[in-house]
């Protein structure tokens, strides 16, 4: 189907997941040192600038870059990889008249007015996130996934190398973490466009407009209902950092940025590497009719790799903050707690998601997003009606929770694996994982030291992964 060769699935997971363990790893040694210089008002700060620029980055490719991956033809592809970037320039260009906008709207809330001198940094941000997102899909569809590995390491290393070192010398504000993370992303997307035009330039200098336009007609489901569909999905993951910000205080949005940030690093370890490939996989098995295997055998994986740590966060987290970043950032534990089991779900749902460009069931997907909002927004909206944060958040992860799991048991049904055995490999699991929850409330019980449960955490967590790694490896082999 490509001109690019084969290689196995888990050798591609492991290259991308290769350069997330190291990335990921960073980030997480150096958020103890991070926390200690920069306070939880700047972590809410850089929350908020990255999800204004989450919002709008929605609309920076039109959604087409998820059209890359599936002509058969490399040049079509090359087509579709122009008009993702085209359409990057743009929406950057029209995100200056935006920030005006945007500076008008914080003067209605003053929890956001600190916000205003870091506007003119938006346009530069979203430039960077709109083609890094095109060039990822572009490498994916090359299966250059070493490539994106080391995109991911330089952006973690710069980034953390300048916070920490302008903190260190007295800029320890959301400023700083700011520019760094853009100057970190900024620096990585050269260097994946350096290799990029380099290994493909003979099909990027045949691209023709006028063929671009016949594609970008040919694929408008992704714009159409991919563009509505996506912004409905990211303002329903910002609206948190925008309430808590809003209702409480950017210290509070700050705990939860900084709780959401540790749990969302161990999942995208594996997660957004598994993405990356699943649907380079997927769009190959539709051709060639085993979609149903490839998807049954990613969900298993999932299962085996996910449900358990996860699972244990929901009882140690508190513990952990503690621990790691001192008695200052429990409340953030707490906010980990609350939305472990909302976030497992999110997990193992978010390979899947790609399913609906591979199917061309845009339309579907959409369905789902305003489902996600309405629901998101009802619960956010009663939490803050009780003037609680952890109660907002609680409601937030309930709603989380029975829409995720009912969005990826309907999903592997469209794929073909059915509602029972789907059901099935989930329980398996989460009958394994109840002796252990009734061991950690005993010990929580009876006020076991917390440092005595975190080892105690550690064992379970490299016995579970023990016994777990033959069944993880024989479905990623069938894969």
């Amino acid at each position: 189907m490509f001109l690019f060769n084969k290689t196995s699935f888990t050798r591609d997971v492991l290259k991308l997941v290769s350069g997330t363990v190291l990335s990921q790893i960073l980030n997480i040694a150096t958020i103890p040192v991070l926390t200690r210089i920069y306070e939880p008002q700047a972590f809410g700060i850089l929350s908020l600038f990255t999800s204004i620029t989450g919002i709008i980055g929605v609309f920076t490719c039109m959604r087409y870059e998820f059209s890359i991956m599936l002509p058969e033809s490399d040049q079509e592809a090359a087509n579709l990889f122009a008009t993702s970037l085209g359409f990057t320039t743009l929406i950057s260009l029209l995100t200056l008249l935006i920030t005006f906008f945007i500076d008008h709207f914080w003067h209605l809330n003053q929890n956001f007015q600190s916000l205003n001198e870091y506007l003119f940094l938006l346009p530069i941000a979203v430039f960077f996130a709109g083609t890094a997102t095109a060039l990822s899909h572009w490498n994916s569809r090359a299966k250059n996934f070493s490539r994106l590995s080391i995109y991911q390491i330089i952006n973690a290393v710069t980034t953390i190398l300048i916070t920490i070192i302008l903190g260190f010398f007295g800029y320890a504000n959301g400023k700083t973490m700011i520019a760094s993370s853009i100057i970190g992303q900024g620096l990585a997307v050269l260097f994946v466009s350096y290799f990029t035009w380099l290994e493909s330039k003979q099909l990027l200098l045949k691209v023709r407009w006028q063929e671009a336009r016949i594609l970008a007609f040919r694929y408008r489901n992704f714009p159409i209902y991919g563009i509505w569909s996506a912004l409905l999905n990211t303002v329903s993951w910002k609206l948190p950092v925008f309430i808590l910000a809003a209702y409480f205080s950017p210290i509070v949005a700050g705990y939860y940025a900084l709780g959401f940030r540790l749990l969302k690093m161990p999942m995208s370890l594996i997660g957004k590497s598994i993405s990356h490939v699943f649907f380079q996989r997927a769009a190959d098995a539709k051709i060639n009719g085993n979609l149903s295997i490839l998807v049954e055998n990613t969900f298993l994986a999932l299962i085996k790799v996910g449900l358990f740590p996860i699972f244990l966060l929901s009882l140690i987290g508190k513990d952990l903050y503690i621990v790691c970043f001192g008695n200052e950032w429990a409340e953030a534990g707490v906010y980990t707690q609350i939305l472990s089991i909302w976030a497992f779900f999110w997990f193992i749902s978010g390979p899947f998601s790609t399913l609906y460009s591979v199917l061309e069931k845009q339309n579907i997907q959409f369905k789902w997003n305003i489902f996600n909002f309405i629901t998101r927004v009802l619960s956010l909206g009663i939490g803050v009606s009780l003037q609680s944060p952890r109660f907002t958040l609680l409601m937030f992860s309930l709603t989380g929770i029975f829409v995720y799991s009912r969005k990826t048991l309907i999903n592997l049904e469209l794929s073909g694996v059915s509602i029972r055995k789907s059901l099935h490999i989930l329980m398996n699991d989460v009958v394994r994982f109840i002796p252990v929850a009734c061991i950690f409330l005993t010990l929580a019980y009876f006020d076991i030291e917390i440092y005595i449960r975190l080892v105690i955490a550690m064992i379970f967590v490299i016995l579970n992964f023990v016994f777990s790694l033959d069944k993880i490896k024989h479905a990623i082999d069938i894969i």
